[in-house]
């Protein structure tokens, strides 16, 4: 009968940690099938505690990102090893707003500030420069274009994991209109 109590509390087990309660005790005691049941269970459970934990700080870690890069005025887009745009901050999509109208007639979308989800080529079809360094990039790359009407330079990382492999790229817009102007008048003095 005992046998059976332990069973049904390695059915219990099961069910809290199925139902992600992973703080529930596990009677993990006994020499028996049941007490090795249960252990195997123990060790499960804590496994899955762990990975909760690693869950939980890589959700913070990208909150904090998210939000640093959201309250810096750089203007930052992040795509990822497939050219996928996985983030830009309120920044860039500010400075692209007013471009907004040039964007959807060049590009055929209605709504062209969408970007999250869409390849680079999205962006760069019209600037082949720009995105053959993205699809090729492996250094830090600086290039210097013609957006839509906006000098930008666009100042690209590419980003490795631990293993040396890349993983994404960062890129920072620069509106370099001004520069532009100021360098121009100094040409033309």
């Amino acid at each position: 009968m005992y046998f059976i109590f332990r069973i049904n509390d390695a059915i219990k087990a099961v069910d809290e940690i199925t139902n992600n309660n992973l703080t529930k005790d596990i009677n993990t005691h006994g020499g028996n099938i049941a007490g090795k049941l249960n252990r195997r269970l123990k060790s499960m459970q804590i496994r899955m505690q762990a990975q909760q934990n690693e869950i939980l700080y890589e959700e913070k870690l990208n909150t904090r990102l998210k939000a640093g890069f959201n309250d810096i005025q750089t203007n930052i887009l992040l795509m990822d090893h497939n050219h996928t745009i996985v983030f830009t901050n309120q920044s860039l999509n500010d400075f692209l707003r007013p471009l907004e109208p040039k964007l959807k007639q060049a590009m055929q979308d209605p709504q062209p500030l969408q970007l999250l989800g869409k390849n680079i080529s999205h962006l760069f079809n019209q600037n082949p420069e720009a995105l053959d360094a993205c699809l090729n990039l492996t250094t830090e790359q600086t290039l210097t274009l013609n957006f839509f009407g906006s000098e930008v330079q666009l100042v690209m990382f590419p980003i490795f994991n631990n293993a040396n492999e890349s993983i994404g790229i960062i890129i920072e817009w620069q509106d370099i209109y001004q520069e532009l102007y100021v360098q121009n008048s100094i040409k033309n003095l």
